[in-house]
């Protein structure tokens, strides 16, 4: 590695499109311990192996180009056994960023949530998925991608049409519903738009 090992930790972060504060929750970190690892004092070569193995499924696939786990693996020194199988070939390029794909996602999820059981205790719920509140919050805002697994448990216990909440397609959410959404997308738009003088 030619570049000390903190430049190529924030390059690889801020290539992913993490602010630290973002990053730091996702691998469950107290912000100050994930930024000792990017800041100037930080002078061992490499980053421990078990940062490195956290960062791999929350970094790996993120950016342009698109983030490897060997460029992961290098922050630690290790290189990846040669009897890995190969990447998968990566995704056409979209025109809306994953960033963006992501916050749209988490922010059908938090609607649904609190619509229908509430925002008095997000942690409780964060409990039933088997994940912490800021985990919870991590994914609602977007910041961190779902596991899969944790995505479709939430869809189940939210009793919501998987395709409202991957697509934000309301053709099959109930009356109520589709008139509570609505209303949102409705204020939304208002804040959104300055009203006219005339």
């Amino acid at each position: 590695m030619t570049e000390s090992v903190t430049h190529a930790l924030k390059s690889l972060r801020e290539r992913a499109g993490f602010t630290i504060r973002e990053l730091a929750a996702a691998l469950e970190q107290p912000v100050s311990t994930y930024s000792s690892y990017e800041r100037a004092t930080y002078k061992k070569r490499y980053l421990p192996v078990e940062l490195t193995e956290k960062l791999i499924p929350v970094l790996t696939g993120l950016g342009s180009p698109p983030i490897t786990r060997e460029d992961v693996l290098a922050l630690s020194g290790l290189k990846a056994a040669t009897t890995t199988p190969a990447a998968p070939p990566t995704a056409p390029q979209m025109t809306i960023s994953q960033r963006d794909l992501l916050r749209a996602l988490g922010s059908r999820l938090r609607w649904v949530r609190i619509l229908r059981i509430g925002d008095s205790d997000p942690a409780i719920f964060a409990k039933t998925l088997g994940c912490s509140a800021e985990q919870l919050k991590a994914y609602e805002s977007g910041g961190v991608q779902f596991p899969l697994w944790m995505l479709i448990e939430a869809i189940l216990r939210l009793n919501v049409p998987s395709d409202f909440i991957l697509f934000g397609e309301t053709d099959r959410l109930s009356k109520y519903d589709q008139a509570q959404w609505n209303l949102t997308q409705a204020q939304k738009s208002t804040k959104k738009s300055p009203a006219r003088k005339g």
